[in-house]
């Protein structure tokens, strides 16, 4: 369909006033060869917005390989940019510099997920590595402080934010106070429950790789008892 063309007579009106003839290239689709065609154009755009999407969000998923000045500028940058959105009440921003495969128009949630993922590898990488205790201190002062912002929010009454704003707000806090827990919950170790249900777990697993003749405790006991010989009566002389 794309290379259907056809030249056609175009008349017009020279800056004189004299009317004349040209020659143009024209499509020879029909209306409808041209609505189908239009569609293709928008799905192939649309799935190519999804497919760098889909690289961006990759990116931040993983941040390991990234130095510390980058994750710190792009921090920055997208603390900046939301910040000018908001006071410029826009749906969407723009980012043109840095790595070209993070450039683009993201919408604020977008751009804050961006911004909830750096924050976290940043909070993760300045935990002290003196020690376990040290670090899963951090990590419990990071996740109660956490805590406290997403609390003092919630039950903070004399805000003068709207419906929208409020609500990106507790998304916002809500999503680092689930960062922080999870980080923290990482430096705990196993409570007796957990690893009560580990033991069964192995049990069971046992039972099935040795066709369920495991056996414990008093049971186990009684089925030996079961299978020894029985005492013969004593002759009396």
């Amino acid at each position: 369909m794309e290379g259907k063309t056809k030249w056609a007579t175009q008349y017009y009106q020279d800056s004189y006033g004299q009317h004349r003839a040209r020659n143009v290239l024209k499509s020879a689709r029909s209306r409808d060869e041209e609505a189908e065609l239009q569609n293709l154009y928008n799905k192939r755009k649309a799935l190519s917005e999804q497919i760098r999407k889909n690289d961006v969000n990759a990116y931040f998923e993983n941040l390991t390989g990234v130095s510390n000045e980058t994750i710190e500028k792009q921090i920055k940058q997208r603390e900046t940019l939301l910040a000018q959105m908001q006071f410029q009440e826009a749906k969407y921003g723009k980012i043109t510099q840095g790595n070209a495969a993070l450039t683009g128009s993201f919408s604020r949630d977008e751009l804050q997920y961006q911004l909830n993922k750096l924050r976290a590898e940043q909070n993760k990488r300045n935990l002290p590595t003196d020690s376990s205790a040290e670090w899963g201190a951090a990590a419990k002062s990071a996740y109660e402080k956490a805590l406290k912002e997403y609390n003092d929010f919630l039950n903070e009454t004399g805000n003068q934010l709207t419906h929208e704003e409020y609500e990106r707000k507790a998304k916002e806090l809500k999503e680092a106070l689930d960062a922080a827990k999870k980080a923290y919950d990482a430096t705990k170790p196993a409570s007796d429950k957990d690893a009560q249900k580990q033991d069964k777990q192995a049990e069971k697993d046992a039972k099935k790789r040795n066709g369920g003749q495991i056996k414990h405790g008093s049971s186990a006991k009684n089925s030996l008892k079961s299978r020894r010989k029985p005492k013969l009566p004593k002759l009396r002389r």
